[in-house]
């Protein structure tokens, strides 16, 4: 995996608590979206559960790292691959935990930002 990729999953993990708290908690400290909390029925299993469902994806996004081990491939190839396996890590994960609006417009807003940084990490590796 592109060390830009690691770095910043790592970042964007350290910080997705407080970004959600400024954004969404009303000044409080909240780990995970108010109506992942409420359909879990309390904040602990919503924690555990987003918890669990980023350690998933951590650990796809780590096998997926895979492809660009295959020198055989293009880095086209690599690319698309890998963009396909996260993509069908992340989007999932991103819906159920409540990252992203439940709506047409939600998805697709998520997707094309998730396509932005991609993009952008990918050209800033090329450099």
């Amino acid at each position: 995996m592109p060390e830009a990729v690691k770095n910043l999953a790592e970042k964007l993990s350290e910080d997705t608590p407080q970004v959600i708290s400024l954004v969404w908690a009303d000044g409080s400290y909240s780990p995970c979206m108010p109506e992942l909390i409420s359909v879990m029925g309390n904040e602990i299993n919503a924690v555990v559960f987003q918890a669990f469902l980023c350690g998933l994806m951590g650990m796809g996004c780590g096998a997926g790292s895979v492809v660009w081990e295959i020198e055989n491939w293009s880095i086209v190839t690599q690319t698309g691959i890998y963009f396909s396996i996260i993509s069908i890590l992340i989007l999932p994960i991103a819906y159920f935990t409540y990252w992203m609006k439940h709506s047409f417009t939600g998805f697709f807003s998520y997707l094309g930002i998730f396509i932005v940084i991609f993009v952008f990490v990918w050209i800033s590796e090329l450099e």
